[in-house]
This record gives C-alpha cells, structure tokens and sequence, in this order.
C-alpha cells in the first residue's frame, strides 16, 4: 500500500519545498483521482483583456503553492518513529500524537503545533524510508504571518530535495495569492520544475487548465530563464507563456502575441489585481 497508516498535524505555511504523490513508497497512485477535473463550461474564456489576471494566477502560484506544504523532515518522523513516541511537543506550542507505528510510519495528529513560526492542524498517513517521505494530506489548516492554506486533500513524496505535489483540492490565501486548486501537481527534479492541473480566483470567475510544454529551470530566489506553459480556458481560448533566457517572459494569447514582461517580478505587481 501506498500509505500504511494515518497522520493528523497542525503545521505552518512558509516552510521548505515537500513533495506529494499518490504514489508513495512501493505504492500506486490510483488516488490521484480522487476529484474530477472542472468541465470545460466551468473555464473562463482567455482574451487580451483578461491575460494578465491568468498570468497572475498561473506564474503566481509557481513560487507560492508549493511553500504551503509543511516540511514534513523537519519534525524528522523517522527518529520518532523508530523511538515509538505517543507524543511530541513541537517547539514553539501544540504537539503532535503519534498513534500505531512503527519504524516505517504511522498515524499521526498534529495539534496546534507550531515550529519556524509555522502552525499546522490537520490529519495525514506518513510513511518514511531512509530520506523519502510520503504523507497523504486530509483536511489540513496551515497558517504563518504570510497566509494559510487549506489542503483538504493532497498526496506529497519526496526524496531529498526532489519533490512531486498533487494537490487533489485545495485553496489558498498566502503572500497577496488567492486560489483553488483541483488536481493540481507540482513536480521538480533538480533545478526543473513541472506545473500541471487546474486553477481559480475570483477574480477570474472560472476554471484555467495548465499544462508544462517544456520544463521551467528555477534557480533559488531568481526568476525561471527557460520553459513553457500553456493555459487552456473554455472553447478553444489559450494563453502560451515563454520564459526566456535572461530572466524575462512574453504571453501570447490564442496564437497572437500579447506581452512582453521584463522579469517575474513584473508579475508580481499583478497579483494584487487577481485575487
């Protein structure tokens, strides 16, 4: 099985990039279908006139959805586990309850715990081996002095700093971003990342699908210098995003080209337009 038992935390936003998955250690991932994708009348139709707020949407989220996922080797499982603790206080208030584990994982509740400024409630299935990490997420509240996130389902692995996130549904309000996200995945190897699945804000009123053309090189702190992504809405609208080599970014949208962007900080002053 992919996940052997359950977990219940409370954790905060703003930590280390963690990796969620259906498919866990020696798992399947069969669970990745757990929510239909929203039909094709439920997307916004995409314009010139609405570009900016979908590319908002879209590159906003590239740096601020996957830092609402807890930090799962922080509390370092592995060394609970093998020690067989029933409780945990975690360092700055709240604790954590460990229940029906052994060496590998268990099931784990976190209540108020709060570490590095961050607060968690919420419940999870942790299975650990070596420096890999699953955990399926099930209605879990973080909060931080950036925003909070509400992850009613999400499936996370990782192996060391390389990551996959499905972020089956779930909504968030971090750092001037708002969104929902429904079968959303985030994957990076190295210094790539991978964006695919389906956003919404308000300000949109409706669905966007986002697909990786190719894939989007991040290096810490600096904007993406190569990679494509393609936004679908309803009908046959599209937008096509390009960033370049030296940092900066153009738009087309349904096949004409729209804007040009000097950096991604550029569209950082957009944000606030679309929440």
């Amino acid at each position: 099985m992919c996940f052997r038992k359950k977990v219940c935390f409370s954790v905060g936003v703003g930590v280390l990039l963690v990796g969620i998955s259906g498919c866990s250690i020696g798992g399947s991932g069969g669970e990745l279908s757990d929510v239909t994708a929203p039909d094709t009348s439920e997307k916004v139709a995409i314009s010139s006139e609405n570009s900016q707020k979908v590319l908002a949407l879209t590159v906003g989220g590239i740096s601020r959805i996957p830092l609402t996922i807890p930090d799962i080797p922080d509390f370092n499982f592995a060394e609970l586990f093998a020690a067989s603790l029933v409780d945990y206080e975690c360092e700055e208030g709240g604790k954590i309850e460990l229940d029906d584990i052994d060496s590998s994982g268990g099931w784990v509740t976190f209540k108020n715990c709060k570490q590095k400024g961050v607060t968690i409630n919420g419940e999870a299935d942790v299975s650990v081996e070596g420096s890999r990490y699953s955990v399926v997420m099930d209605h879990v509240h973080i909060q931080d002095n950036r925003g909070e996130a509400m992850l009613d389902r999400v499936y996370l692995n990782r192996n060391g700093n390389d990551f996959t996130a499905n972020f089956v549904s779930a909504s968030i309000n971090y750092d001037g971003y708002s969104a929902v996200l429904a079968n959303y995945e985030v994957s990076r190897t190295g210094t790539t990342m991978q964006i695919n699945g389906n956003l919404k804000s308000s300000c949109l009123g409706g669905w966007i699908g986002i697909h990786t053309n190719t894939p989007i090189y991040v290096v810490q702190n600096s904007c993406p210098d190569a990679g494509s992504l393609t936004v679908v809405g309803s009908g046959s609208s599209s937008m096509d995003i390009a960033f370049n080599t030296d940092g900066s970014l153009s738009t087309s949208v349904n096949g004409t080209l729209d804007r040009s962007y000097g950096s991604c900080h550029e569209v950082d002053t957009l944000i606030q337009s679309c929440r």
